[in-house]
């Protein structure tokens, strides 16, 4: 189907169409680009920057079992500073505890399972092996810190296991998030960009659309003000092609048959004037014939008038002075086309 068959309506809202659906893919482009990086940061807070915060405090609670060992070693003559340290060894203890429960939460990868698996079996065999050593300083088998050294020192490599661990789990979290945070520039980049081009596609397609329809539709009608500009003129050889099935299509097709309708009526006036003016001239000459025919006969009457009051000199008998006869006044009358001019009527026959 021609765009010129298509009605103005359908026309404009093809073209509002076409750019409206544009604008919406371009809308849609939009969604789609924040919904990814929606979902990458959402899938970054929710996994990544949890792991390397849960990690991370793991390794600082580990760090605190550390210490606070060695502080109880250090203080193994003073049982009430024993005592106190020991409970907030058990604090950093929990602590730990609390964080491998964390991290087996948010932990989407087999890795990180695997991992924080580790962390917590090291921390079993650690707390286990520390209260036992803990038990014997308590009950004053061991008295000095080397010997609690001596006896922690089977368990050291569990408490190295979980610090390395955690730390390597909470780096691990943060390469995920430096990865992540460079994805989601990259598709807000790509998301612009492609926003970007969608409008000025279809700035271009309005542009275009708008001028396609404006001239399908302003043509036509300057070559239908100029068939009736001309018609105003008088111009009736004026031809209208239509070659269209809008509603211009229409109005050139009614003004094509308006003007075939004034030629037929152009004609028959021409022609009805045509034998006006035959008839009047046929009028003409038969009004002129009429009018010499009554000035013959007037003048016949005054011929005979003429004859009928002339008279013949007295003594003349000859032919030409003989008395005229009825008979040979008629036979004058019938000859005066034959009498000379400076003769009268009646002179042939002696009057």
């Amino acid at each position: 189907m021609k765009l010129t068959d298509m009605k103005i309506g359908a026309r404009l809202g093809f073209g509002f169409g076409l750019v409206l659906s544009l604008l919406l893919i371009t809308g849609a482009v939009g969604q789609w680009g924040v919904k990814s990086v929606t979902g990458t940061m959402v899938t970054m807070l929710q996994t990544d920057a949890n792991i390397a915060e849960h990690g991370a405090s793991a390794r600082s609670a580990v760090l605190g079992l550390r210490r606070f060992e060695k502080d109880i070693f250090l203080n193994i003559g003073t049982p009430d500073k024993v005592e106190e340290y020991y409970r907030k060894w058990n604090d950093d203890r929990e602590k730990v505890e609390k964080s491998v429960v964390e991290l087996e939460k948010v932990a989407a990868v087999q890795k990180d399972r695997d991992t924080i698996k580790t962390i917590k079996d090291n921390l079993v065999l650690y707390v286990a092996g520390f209260n036992k050593v803990y038990g014997m300083v308590r009950d004053g088998r061991l008295q000095t810190p080397a010997a609690a050294n001596a006896a922690v020192a089977e368990y050291k490599d569990e408490t190295h296991k979980m610090e390395n661990t955690a730390a390597e789990l909470a780096d691990e979290g943060n390469k995920r998030m430096d990865v992540a945070e460079k994805l989601v520039v990259d598709k807000m980049n790509h998301t612009v960009m492609l926003m970007l081009i969608m409008s000025g596609i279809a700035v271009l397609v309005g542009i275009f659309t708008s001028i396609l329809i404006a001239r399908s539709i302003r043509t036509p009608i300057s070559e239908g003000v100029a068939v009736a500009n001309r018609l105003a003129e008088g111009d009736l050889t004026v031809n209208i092609e239509v070659n269209r099935g809008d509603e211009i299509g229409h109005l050139l097709a009614a003004m094509q048959n308006m003007v075939m309708k004034l030629r037929e009526i152009v004609g028959e006036v021409k022609s009805a004037a045509d034998n006006v003016a035959s008839g009047s001239q046929q009028l003409s000459s038969s009004s002129e014939e009429n009018q010499a025919e009554r000035r013959q006969r007037h003048a016949d009457r005054k011929d005979r008038r003429e004859v009928g009051r002339w008279r013949p000199p007295r003594g003349e008998g000859s032919r030409g002075n003989r008395p005229c006869h009825e008979g040979d006044r008629q036979q004058d009358i019938d000859h005066r086309g034959d009498r000379p001019p400076d003769q009268p009527p009646g002179a042939q026959c002696g009057h």
